[in-house]
């Protein structure tokens, strides 16, 4: 009996509960016209400062561009070390999904990276593709990841001797065929 008049209960919850309203859901997406500013979690967590801008001419599609940049120096048994890095990122992207929040679009990148005594240039580009999450009434969580080619460049490594470096030798520059890019960004919408 009691299991009857638990059975009843649940079955008379369901049906006088109301289902979610449409109108309440939060997009995934921010509107045409939308301006914002984007910053890469994942290259801060590599210690390169990221900072971007995105623009929405419509729904369906988005045009970004992304720069980081780092000049750090360090100091490890006696010998200073540099970590110094810069890179430009534009990205045009289309969203493919009913509820605009998956992407698929095309993305260059160019830069230079100076680490631990190595120097190198590299551009390249590819494919990316990524979903967007809501995080707040203006914010957006950004997954993403590009696929693509990268030319390393003007590859060298240094000797540091009496307070000078030395360019020690040269390296062939090297093609690369791969994953090029992962972003966790967060969107901030501004207008």
């Amino acid at each position: 009996m009691l299991k009857i008049k638990v059975t009843f209960l649940m079955l008379l919850c369901i049906l006088t509960s109301r289902g979610q309203d449409d109108s309440l859901l939060q997009a995934n997406h921010f509107s045409a016209g939308s301006i914002s500013i984007q910053t890469n979690i994942s290259t801060w967590l590599l210690g390169v400062p990221s900072l971007g801008i995105s623009y929405k001419p419509s729904d369906r599609l988005e045009v970004m561009l992304d720069g980081a940049f780092s000049h750090w120096k360090y100091t490890k048994n006696g010998l200073p070390y540099y970590w110094r890095n810069w890179n430009i990122s534009p990205q045009v992207r289309t969203y493919i999904n009913a509820d605009k929040s998956t992407y698929l679009g095309l993305q260059y990148s160019m830069g230079q990276s100076i680490l631990s005594r190595q120097l190198s240039k590299y551009k390249g580009g590819g494919i990316t593709i990524g979903k967007q999450y809501y995080a707040g009434k203006k914010l957006l969580i950004d997954l993403g990841i590009s696929f693509g080619y990268l030319k390393l460049t003007d590859r060298f490594s240094y000797t540091y001797s009496n307070n000078v470096y030395y360019k020690n030798r040269s390296k062939e520059d090297l093609n690369y065929w791969g994953p090029t890019a992962l972003s966790i960004r967060l969107s901030r919408k501004v207008n």
